[in-house]
């Protein structure tokens, strides 16, 4: 039986909302009514947001280094933005690939939620709120009105300081499509074909970005 959220977000999704009605129900005969109320309120989280979730109570070291390297790479400026954004990659590569891990464990294929992953993070990385959240392994779900993607201070350089929302938007595909062919190239040893596909999509994405950055 759970007696605490701390538990109930430990638990594997198809078991969430059962043990949080049963929890609820717990603070209610305690009379906890308004602590009863907040754990009814609680979404089951969905498999992506799960297993990021327990990669925070697993592995808090990975987490911590990717929201550091996250604010470290908003605050770059010049000719640190390059190694400031490939060491925010490889870690928000570390923390997918722990996710990954996390729902292969479960019995479920991670495939299908791998982007869904690295948009999540994205989205994180972008809210304090969601960065809180997830450091604490309580999060529900990845959607904040106020978050925003930041990017470096580049004013010494050449590219826009302040992206438009389309060139943020071709940037966050370009970082999922390369998540995607890099984790499709070391996983599956014979899919050529997808590995193929992967990188027409990282090309196109890379052509857009190149246009977008032009304009």
């Amino acid at each position: 039986m759970v007696t605490s959220v701390e538990e109930l977000f430990g638990l594997d999704p198809t078991d969430f909302v059962a043990a949080r009605d049963d929890l609820a129900r717990q603070l209610r005969t305690q009379g906890d009514k308004d602590g009863a109320k907040a754990v009814k309120g609680l979404r089951r989280p969905p498999i992506p947001v799960w297993a990021l979730n327990q990669v925070a109570r697993q592995e808090g070291a990975a987490v911590e280094a990717l929201l550091t390297a996250g604010s470290e790479a908003q605050a770059a400026k010049g000719g640190n933005v390059r190694d400031a954004l490939a060491q925010r990659r490889q870690r928000l590569h570390e923390v997918v690939r722990a996710a990954r891990a996390i729902i292969e464990e479960s019995g479920r294929s991670a495939d299908q939620h791998e982007l869904d992953i690295t948009s999540a993070l994205s989205t994180i990385l972008g809210s304090e709120r969601l960065a809180r959240d997830f450091r604490e392994g309580r999060l529900t779900g990845v959607t904040d009105d106020e978050a925003e993607i930041e990017w470096p201070d580049v004013s010494d350089t050449p590219v826009p300081t302040r992206p438009s929302r389309e060139l943020v938007r071709a940037r966050e595909e370009l970082d999922r499509r390369r998540t995607a062919a890099s984790e499709a190239a070391s996983r599956v040893a014979d899919a050529g074909q997808a590995l193929a596909t992967a990188n027409e999509a990282l090309e196109r994405a890379e052509r857009e970005v190149a246009r977008l950055e032009e304009e």
